[in-house]
């Protein structure tokens, strides 16, 4: 590997490696003739060793060899937050929140709260269905057009209510996420006490966040937050972000390449879909059979609160409740099987809030 062309006189140039089964993080920086090594676990502040050479030739030398050897080990070059906890390193490690920020997915990898989607199961065994679509790349081509690894790009996080010590954590890692509402707080963007989001998606390659969930009347929400911290006020739920032209959107889809997380987004807007169809029927399934089981002969049907039906009406109301509860189950499926090994999640998607 030649490294010539990276190499400006007056520049700092740098490689990420990562070693994605033991979390093992390797950064060297470089210029002319010095070199400088990084490295360590997620979580944990890195050693340093620098060696000064006597030679740009020599330099150049050293750092050809080290990135081969490190590539034969089995790491691989990372541009991303999960990969990159050192690029403002300095003297005295000003990395307090990126290293908390690394410690919480690292921690969150490990209970199963968090998934890399396109390295899931359920993407690789549901690729060929995605490449049955036309407006989709083959990863090759993703590669040849991108030249870059889609590796934990795109991080997915299921939060549940009754995990406090994830929202706790997660707020000590990206602080922002409390002071503007969108994880436990009054969010002065939409003017209101908000929900938690049920998800978080990162973007680490571009530092955007988009956090998404049911409230009121299990209506969607979502917020854009980019990676000065800063909530697009454009995009205030699924739709929004779907269907509008925003320079956010291009940018956080850029990697993208199977179209995975527009399939996401439109499957959580199903269940949000189902569940206001749910909520504006008098009665449901359950309550209708048993209405119409008492006496199945009746013309003329009354629920517990005196309102009344004909037998056409209740069958209809069984039919829309049906194919409602069968679009929740098909948007909610795919976050089921992403996070099929967090034993503790709370399912299903629902606030009980109609």
């Amino acid at each position: 590997m030649n490294m010539k062309s990276n190499q400006n006189k007056n520049s700092i140039k740098q490689i990420t490696f990562s070693n994605g089964k033991t979390f093992k993080i390797i950064q060297i920086v470089f210029q002319a003739m010095s070199v400088e090594i990084l490295s360590g676990n997620i979580g944990s502040l890195p050693k340093v060793k620098k060696t000064n050479f006597k030679s740009k030739k020599e330099a150049n030398e050293f750092v050809n060899k080290f990135v081969n050897d490190r590539l034969s080990e089995g790491y691989e070059i990372q541009e991303n937050l999960l990969c990159s906890p050192w690029k403002k390193y300095d003297k005295i490690y000003s990395l307090i929140s990126v290293k908390n920020q690394l410690k919480f997915i690292y921690n969150r990898f490990k209970t199963a709260e968090i998934t890399d989607l396109y390295n899931s199961d359920w993407f690789k065994n549901h690729y060929k269905d995605f490449r049955n679509n036309s407006n989709t790349l083959s990863y090759k081509e993703f590669l040849k057009a991108n030249a870059v690894r889609i590796n934990r790009i795109y991080l997915l996080l299921a939060i549940d209510d009754y995990r406090v010590e994830t929202k706790d954590e997660l707020i000590k890692a990206w602080p922002g996420l409390k002071k503007n509402g969108v994880v436990g707080g009054y969010s002065k963007t939409l003017g209101l006490n908000t929900y938690d989001p049920d998800f978080l998606l990162f973007n680490t390659s571009t530092k955007q966040i988009l956090a998404f969930g049911l409230g009121r009347k299990n209506n969607d929400f979502m917020f854009a937050i980019d990676k000065k911290n800063k909530i697009n006020k454009k995009i205030r739920d699924v739709d929004d972000f779907l269907h509008k032209t925003s320079s956010f959107k291009n940018v956080f889809l850029k990697y993208d390449y199977a179209g995975l997380i527009e399939y996401l987004l439109q499957s959580f807007k199903k269940v949000s879909i189902g569940w206001n169809e749910c909520g504006s029927l008098p009665l449901n399934d359950e309550q209708v059979k048993e209405i119409l089981g008492k006496n199945p002969t009746k013309k003329i049907y009354y629920d517990q609160f005196g309102d009344k039906y004909t037998k056409e009406e209740l069958i209809n109301v069984s039919k829309i409740f049906k194919e409602a509860d069968n679009l929740i189950l098909s948007g909610e499926d795919p976050f089921r099987q992403l996070f099929k090994n967090c034993s503790f999640l709370q399912w299903e998607l629902n606030t009980s809030d109609f």
